[in-house]
């Protein structure tokens, strides 16, 4: 019991004696209650962010874990540094036979067979059938759009989604997405489609990861999102439900996504 304490204590003293910042913690629980307690899970490393720079460490439990938002050092790691920080943190399963949780060989092997799923070609052989999944999406809107009523396009665009996915198979990063630094000078929490107008660091947007190890999906998912987004815009004008902003209600998981998105249709003119 003596040894594990000392141990503990060694642990909680590694960011001290490297000159790394890290916020007040708990022993044996380091930051974890903090972080169980607060009211958003994403915005607290955030905040912490605003008070100790943009790399900081903290503790889950009794493991050290860097906290970066400088997109400079993520670029260092998630590409030129690869081949030193190629895995990911260990989960204890049972066998992490898969390519996310994958690592080493098995990592490489993993991504050697997929990758050829998802080159250019592929994706243009698969461009018909990802339309007809939006052309089912888009008579269902039409309803909406004739009615001119408000509805939860949210629940669409999932079931869209999926179909796509299934169709085809059977044919922390919070703080960089809104540091005022990378997407200002506006601010970052509103929706402003024009920011994308000025070139960022191509570190400073991360959904789909950065480097060797960024989502093997995410030519397909970029290509489904512009089809969509070209047929639905090319079709009606989106306007804001009344009940957008007080059912959006944001939900943190593995990712951020909101409960509902209500919204109007309206047709435009011929």
């Amino acid at each position: 019991m003596i040894y594990y304490l000392l141990l503990l204590r060694q642990r909680y003293q590694y960011f001290s004696q490297r000159g790394i910042p890290t916020p007040p913690f708990r022993f044996f629980f380091g930051h974890l209650r903090t972080l169980w307690s607060c009211a958003s899970f994403h915005r607290q490393p955030e905040s912490w962010t605003k008070q100790y720079g943009k790399i900081y460490g903290i503790y889950q439990g009794s493991v050290p874990t860097f906290v970066v938002s400088d997109p400079d050092f993520l670029h260092e790691v998630f590409i030129k540094q690869f081949l030193v920080f190629q895995g990911r943190r260990e989960i204890y399963v049972r066998k992490a036979n898969n390519l996310f949780l994958s690592s080493g060989e098995k990592w490489r092997r993993h991504r050697h067979v997929i990758n050829p799923t998802f080159t250019a070609a592929k994706l243009k052989m698969m461009s018909p059938l990802i339309n007809g999944c939006i052309s089912n999406l888009m008579e269902k809107l039409a309803d909406h759009a004739t009615n001119n009523n408000q509805f939860n396009i949210y629940v669409y665009y999932k079931r869209m989604t999926m179909d796509a996915i299934c169709t085809l198979v059977h044919a922390d990063v919070y703080s960089v997405h809104y540091d005022r630094e990378l997407w200002g000078p506006e601010d970052p929490y509103l929706f402003l489609p024009e920011r994308h107008k000025t070139k960022r660091h191509p570190m400073a947007y991360l959904a789909f990861g950065a480097g060797p190890r960024h989502c093997i999906g995410m030519r397909f998912a970029l290509i489904e999102m512009k089809i969509v987004l070209v047929r639905l815009l090319r079709e009606y004008s989106v306007l804001p439900g009344d009940d957008l902003e007080s059912k959006f209600n944001i939900r943190e998981l593995i990712v951020i996504v909101p409960e509902e998105v209500w919204i109007k249709l309206v047709k435009r003119a011929a």
